[in-house]
């Protein structure tokens, strides 16, 4: 008998990318190009101080420069962002989007406000307006991965597994010719996908190609366990495996999985 997943792909994706920002991988911002030049020259030197107290994890001294760069000019895009950065980091939403607001309105091409916004509508459950603007993401950067991982990620949430599988597909291939660090991540969220799309083989073929990068992360784990689990014909020795690896690595067992096992006993 076909068994249907007791979770939803909004709730894992939520789950996923809480996961995710925990440790840090969704903090990222592909540009690193400045977007706008400061109108003050003498911003620049305080711009790049800031972003190194950013980059020794001195949030606190590096946002406190950044809202003083606002101050002196309020003109600058690129401190916007930098801010809204530190506050989708705390969790800080409402102020996060204000800012990266602000910025679009300064320079509506922005892609890392367009990009890090998209996240953070993402986060909040906001999918339609994430969609809107990793679509536009698209639009202005076709040959940027960031437009289409989003959307994948989005079409995900929204059920549409079979609409994020494409998207995902030429965010792996952007990915794989720049040979990005952040190529597992999409291999996971493939995976994913081809998961809710119940195409198993494919779902462990893509969670093979991210094991090697996230091996070390439970959620990965109980992913992989969710295969065997989902299958028509249950394996619950091979689930067993990446649970107790999952377990070890000091994850909790999640309440769908709980809720497949105890159907097995």
């Amino acid at each position: 008998m076909k068994r249907t997943a007791t979770f939803t792909a909004a709730s894992l994706l939520l789950s996923l990318l809480v996961n995710l920002s925990a440790l840090g991988q969704i903090s990222r911002v592909e540009h690193k190009e400045v977007y706008c030049s400061p109108a003050d020259p003498n911003i620049d030197s305080l711009f790049n101080f800031a972003c190194f107290w950013e980059s020794r994890k001195n949030f606190d001294e590096a946002a406190n420069l950044y809202r003083i760069i606002i101050m002196v000019d309020s003109s600058f895009c690129d401190a916007y962002d930098n801010l809204g950065r530190i506050y989708r980091m705390r969790g800080e939403y409402d102020s996060a989007i204000t800012l990266y607001e602000m910025s679009l309105q300064l320079l509506p091409t922005n892609g890392v406000a367009l990009q890090n916004l998209g996240v953070v509508h993402t986060l909040t459950g906001n999918f339609l307006a994430a969609d809107t603007l990793y679509q536009k993401l698209v639009d202005l950067y076709p040959e940027d991965a960031e437009g289409y991982y989003g959307r994948g990620k989005v079409r995900l949430a929204l059920g549409d597994a079979a609409g994020a599988i494409p998207l995902f597909e030429r965010a792996a291939d952007i990915y794989g010719k720049a040979q990005s660090t952040w190529l597992a991540d999409v291999y996971l969220f493939l995976g994913m996908a081809h998961l809710n799309h119940r195409d198993f083989v494919a779902c462990k073929h893509y969670f093979e190609l991210a094991a090697p990068d996230l091996d070390t992360i439970p959620f990965f784990q109980f992913g992989r366990a969710r295969v065997y689990l989902m299958q028509d014909t249950p394996d619950k020795d091979s689930a067993m495996i990446f649970i107790n690896r999952a377990e070890e690595l000091g994850g909790s067992i999640p309440d769908d999985i709980q809720m497949m096992l105890s159907e097995l006993e």
